[in-house]
């Protein structure tokens, strides 16, 4: 959805993270199964 601003301009509406909700839903998944671990460099952040 984009909004019209000084004259020709477009924008768009931004959320932060105080706006979005997060609700369990009816898939588990077993953290054993998943790996969130990532890399920067040559660190690693578990």
């Amino acid at each position: 959805m984009d909004t019209t601003v000084g004259g020709n301009k477009k924008v768009r509406r931004a959320y932060g993270f105080d706006e979005v909700a997060l609700v369990p839903g009816p898939l588990v998944i077993d953290p054993r199964d998943v790996d969130i671990s990532w890399t920067l460099g040559n660190i690693r952040f578990d």
